[in-house]
């Protein structure tokens, strides 16, 4: 959290595909309060990165960040693939989480139109 001339400040940023970190910095007119909304949005977020052997109702995870603890801990929420992800026909596609298992490292969802692949990532909230 940053203060500019007086205005919250969110700074966020990437690795570029030139190796260098490509940022933008915003201004959240108002108060402090808008930048704290925006820390819990994005607390709620579940970074996730498909493994191998999923299928259109299963997707096996190798990371998520944060991991998952208990079973159905994530039960409810929304799976939506990244627009850049490595499979073109999830790009930007939505499911829901009807059961997840930490054992077994997976979400089961309602179908999707394809099975993800290694590597395919996505975000739950």
């Amino acid at each position: 959290r940053y203060t500019v001339n007086g205005a919250p400040t969110f700074v966020a940023g990437r690795l570029g595909t030139n190796g260098l970190l490509d940022v933008n910095v915003r201004a959240f007119p108002g108060s402090e309060a808008a930048v704290e909304r925006m820390v819990r949005l994005a607390r709620g977020i579940v970074k996730i990165v498909v493994g191998a052997g999923s299928t259109n109702g299963v997707v096996v995870i190798a990371s998520a960040d944060p991991p998952m603890a208990v079973d159905d801990q994530w039960k409810g929420k929304i799976l939506c693939f990244e627009g850049d992800t490595a499979s073109e026909s999830l790009r930007a596609q939505a499911t829901n989480v009807t059961a997840c298992s930490p054992s077994g490292d997976s979400l089961t969802v309602t179908a999707l139109t394809h099975a993800p692949v290694s590597g395919d990532e996505a975000t739950l909230s």
